[in-house]
């Protein structure tokens, strides 16, 4: 569902091969701002939900993922590892906002400008019958 081009709220369903049976794997819920309210994503191999993130009644954001989590709700602010023994970092929520590594930025950073410099490759190819 949208509003004024705003996601408000999506629901994403798997059906079994014969296609007769269909299940929530992922849904998710926003105000009109972009804020999330909930979300959360099933995973049929462990036939649980895997992650789950939102905001409660009294304002505070939560995240839970399959692994392990460590909260400081002072802040608001989440610590997710792969596991209790904290083997791979999966990231860092401040008040349900996802916050980067400086390693993580640099990759985004590099993989954009690879993309803009294939789409104005891609570009020129089309325009060069028209500049000969």
């Amino acid at each position: 569902m949208m509003h004024n081009g705003q996601m408000t709220s999506l629901k994403v369903y798997s059906y079994n091969l014969e296609g007769t049976k269909r299940s929530l794997v992922r849904e998710g819920t926003w105000l009109k701002d972009g804020t999330i309210l909930i979300s959360r994503k099933f995973d049929p191999v462990y036939n649980k939900w895997i992650e789950s993130a939102g905001k409660s009644s009294n304002g505070r954001f939560w995240y839970d993922k399959y692994g392990y989590n460590e909260k400081y709700n002072v802040n608001d602010t989440v610590y997710v590892w792969s596991n209790k023994y904290k083997e791979i970092f999966e990231g860092k929520y401040l008040d349900g906002i996802r916050l980067y590594t400086k390693k993580e930025t640099m990759i985004m950073k590099e993989q954009a400008i690879q993309d803009s410099i294939a789409y104005v490759k891609e570009l020129e190819e089309i325009d060069r019958p028209y500049l000969e």
